[in-house]
C-alpha cells in the first residue's frame, strides 16, 4: 500500500521517475515514459510519510516515526535526524528543512536542530473566531432589512 509518492522531473516538461514509498518502509523507484519499476529499497523499518527534493537532486525522506533520511542515487539511506513528531510533509527551503507534524511547522537545520516552531490551529482559530463574527453582523443586517420590510406593509 503506498502511503507516500513523489513525482520527478529531469526536464521542464514530463515526469521521468515517480518515487512510491509504502507501509513497510520501502522505496520504489518507477521510471516513465515506460512505467517500469527501476528498484526497489528499504529505507526504513516503518511507513514512509512524507519526501521531497532538495536542490541538489538528493532524495529526503520521512518515515512514521519521525525519522528523516536522506537516500542517494544509489538507493542508500542514511539517517539525517529524529523530529520525535509524526511527519505530514517535508520541504526544502534554502538552508533549512520544513516539517509539518499536524498543525504544527516546524524549521530544522540539517544536522536536526529545532529553528523555529509554530502552531497553526491558533491562527485558524483566530481565522474561524473573525468569520463567526462576520458570519453573525451579517445575520443581523438580514435581520434588521427583513423588519424595515415589515414596517411598509398594509396592515390587515
Amino acid at each position: 500500500m503506498a502511503t507516500a509518492l513523489l513525482g520527478v522531473k529531469e526536464d521542464n516538461y514530463s515526469i521521468s521517475k515517480l518515487f512510491v514509498g509504502d507501509k513497510q518502509g520501502q522505496l520504489h523507484v518507477v521510471q516513465f515514459p515506460d512505467f517500469v519499476l527501476s528498484h526497489t529499497v528499504t529505507v526504513s523499518d516503518n511507513a514512509l510519510r512524507a519526501m521531497c527534493m532538495t536542490d541538489h537532486g538528493d532524495l529526503l525522506v520521512a518515515d512514521a516515526k519521525g525519522r528523516v533520511l536522506s537516500v542517494d542515487k544509489q538507493g542508500k539511506p542514511s539517517s539525517l535526524f529524529d523530529t520525535n513528531r509524526s511527519v505530514s510533509s517535508i520541504r526544502v527551503e534554502r538552508k533549512t528543512i520544513r516539517i509539518q507534524s499536524g498543525w504544527e511547522q516546524c524549521v530544522y537545520n540539517w544536522e536536526g536542530d529545532l529553528a523555529n516552531s509554530e502552531d497553526a490551529s491558533r491562527s485558524f482559530g483566530d481565522s474561524l473566531m473573525i468569520r463567526r463574527m462576520r458570519e453573525r453582523k451579517a445575520l443581523e443586517e438580514r435581520r434588521r432589512a427583513a423588519e424595515a420590510q415589515l414596517r411598509f406593509l398594509p396592515s390587515a
